[in-house]
């Protein structure tokens, strides 16, 4: 009996893990530092599909205020900002949540507006229903593009 219940329970770990799409890699993440009197601050990452399959970013959901999914498109001559619905990761390929392209864009902080040296958790909301917890590090910007440091946690 003993056999058969630890058969059944290893065979439901393996289908619920064949379940599960494969993950969404979260990498370089940073969150711009801004005065403390900004009613925004834009939050940026790369998003990486491993997965077979289309994947789509629906929200990004934080304790620390409300965050929007936007995209920066050019329009009569003048760049701006519009908020998205969804944002889709190919099959196989990466976006970059980055200055200037699709970014989020936290407002109505809770706590005031983080500053230098905070980690903020935020949550990646799929339109499979998958969430996915990243931690993100305010910071200055260095001239070459690159966040002075980051850390990430994935998966949940």
């Amino acid at each position: 009996m003993k056999c058969k219940l630890l058969l059944a329970s290893a065979l439901v770990s393996v289908l619920i893990g064949t379940v599960q799409a494969a993950p969404l890699v979260v990498s370089e993440p940073w969150i711009r530092a801004m005065p403390s009197t900004s009613r925004v601050i834009p939050i940026f990452f790369k998003l990486h599909n491993k997965s077979v399959e289309d994947r789509a970013l629906v929200a990004i959901k934080s304790s620390r205020g409300d965050v929007a999914i936007h995209e920066t498109v050019a329009a009569d001559g003048m760049m701006k900002m519009q908020p998205i619905e969804v944002l889709t990761i190919s099959a196989g390929q990466h976006v970059m949540l980055k200055p200037g392209g699709y970014h989020g864009m936290m407002s109505h902080f809770t706590e005031g507006v983080p500053q230098e040296g905070d980690l903020v958790l935020v949550t990646l909301v799929y339109a499979n229903g998958e969430e996915q917890d990243v931690h993100i590090e305010v910071v200055r910007k260095m001239n070459t593009g690159m966040a002075m440091s980051s850390l990430a946690t994935h998966g949940s």
